[in-house]
């Protein structure tokens, strides 16, 4: 195999190593030494990859994100515009984030950039259901949709560490009812690839708005 071949190899798994660890200690607390270790690399050969290890945190974020638009945002788009594309990257995101994946512990507050694409899913249809069409009040329609991209956001960060006994099953969310976490996880090293992750566990809980 050609060396360059073989680095990109490495690099990989050192990314997904550091994720692991990333999404148990955050960013700070990624260290060289832990993941040397754990790798069974020295210090040295991890630094022939990245230099240093703001380059390393830096690459692990990016990498973070590449897995995060792969898992929640790609699939969603294949949904229509508007509620219906809402709607599944609300259910992307919430599976996404009952697997543990790694992004979802250290990318918190959530980026501006899925903010934003929620936003224009939201302004896509001019109502629940309602066809696609151009908007008549930008500014309005902006700022609903705003509000409406924060409460998904709320509802979907909240969800990652909240118990069921802090939601209320008032039967309304910002998107269809969907499944909650047990309650007593613990967080643990995850892996982000979509072939090792494990498999979703069901709950008799309801997602919706928290208190």
């Amino acid at each position: 195999m050609p060396s360059a071949d073989v680095g990109r190899q490495t690099r990989a798994q050192i990314l997904r190593a550091a994720m692991d660890i990333a999404s148990v200690k955050g960013l700070s607390g990624l260290s060289i030494g832990e993941l040397a270790g754990r790798l069974g690399m020295s210090k040295s050969g991890l630094f022939r990859h990245f230099g240093a290890k703001e380059q390393l945190q830096l690459a692990t974020v990016e990498a973070a994100v590449s897995v995060f638009e792969a898992e929640v945002v790609a699939p969603a788009m294949a949904a229509p515009p508007g509620v219906d594309r809402v709607r599944a990257l609300m259910h992307a995101w919430v599976g996404y984030l009952e697997r543990d994946v790694p992004a979802a512990a250290f990318s918190r507050p959530r980026p501006p950039t899925w903010t934003h694409s929620l936003a224009r899913c939201a302004t896509a249809s001019p109502r629940p259901g309602g066809p696609e069409s151009p908007p008549s009040r930008p500014t309005s329609k902006r700022r609903n949709a705003g509000a409406r991209s924060g409460r998904i956001s709320k509802c979907a960060n909240s969800r990652s560490s909240c118990t069921p006994t802090r939601w209320r099953p008032t039967g309304r969310c910002c998107c269809s009812t969907t499944t909650a976490p047990e309650s007593g996880r613990e967080r643990r090293s995850t892996r982000p690839w979509p072939e090792s992750a494990p498999p979703r566990r069901e709950s008799n809980h309801e997602i919706c708005q928290p208190y």
